[in-house]
Parts: C-alpha cells; structure tokens; sequence
C-alpha cells in the first residue's frame, strides 16, 4: 500500500477526517506551505494536481523558483552525550560528522540480512492446506522428539505444532 500521492516530482501525505468526511492532504518535503483535501480519492488527486500546477504557476509569475523535495540537509536534534560520542567516532574512522551520519542513515535502509536461520512457530492448522512438497526447498521433520514438526524453508525455519 502507497500512503503517497506523486505529481511532477512532489509527494504529498495523505489523512482522512472522519469528523469532516475529508480526505486531506499534505506536500511534504518543501518549505511552501500546500495542502488540499477532497471528498473522494478522484477528486483528492485532482486537487493535489491543481495545488501543484498552481504552485508552479504562482512561483513562475512572482519570479521565486518553486522550492524542490528535499534539498539534502536537515537538523537533527539529539543529546549531547550523542553528539560527543559519534563526533568522536567518526574522527576515529578518518570521517567527518555529516559522512558518519549519511553512511549510517544509508545503512539503516538496507535490508536487514541474518546470517543465523530464524525460527517461526506457527499452528499446524495455519498450514494445513499447504503442502510441503508445494514450497520450493521445504522440509518438515519432527522437532526435538516431540510431535511438534520444523517447517525449514531457505534461512528461515518455521516451527509447527
């Protein structure tokens, strides 16, 4: 599922107001301030369009350049215990304080990869109208002598009883 709406290279967040019977909407990323709502998801993305294109058309007609998603810096405010601690880190690692930061916020959108298999238990009666021989690289066998049986699918292991 999608909870944004992009339009010639802005995104806006998306909410509904039950109290209003609104969906309403948000350009996010940009200093300018646009927002929009409509009564349908129809007419909510024609809205987001026209709050856009009026954007544009504004910004060109008083001569500003419209601003653009995320410009690359932000602030961050933390401790100062933090602070000291990865300031210091990263004069360690030869970095300065903005590559120490970037590298480890581009390391917490990677995929999170286990080099240990995961184990899952889950009731026989979740399974029961799959057949083992059906799951590309699965075995059942008993677990630990109980009549329990250890689903093993690639690295991940599912435990069912």
């Amino acid at each position: 599922m999608n909870k944004l709406l992009e339009y010639k290279g802005y995104h806006a967040a998306i909410d509904f107001s039950a109290d209003d019977s609104l969906f309403v909407g948000k350009v996010i990323g940009v200093t300018d301030s646009l927002n929009f709502h409509g009564t349908s998801v129809t007419e909510l993305e024609e809205m987001f369009h026209q709050s856009v294109d009026n954007y544009l058309d504004f910004c060109k007609e008083i001569g500003k350049v419209p601003d653009k998603e995320y410009k690359g810096s932000f602030n961050v405010r933390i401790s100062p215990s933090l602070h000291k601690d990865i300031a210091i880190k990263a004069i360690d690692e030869g970095l300065t304080l903005n590559q120490y930061v970037e590298r480890a916020l581009q390391c917490s959108l990677q995929p999170v990869v286990s080099s240990q298999p995961q184990i899952v238990y889950l009731p026989l009666e979740f399974l029961c109208s799959y057949n083992a021989a059906d799951i590309p690289s699965v075995t059942l066998r008993n677990y630990k002598g109980t009549n329990e049986k250890l689903l093993l699918s690639g690295d991940v292991n599912y435990g069912i009883n």
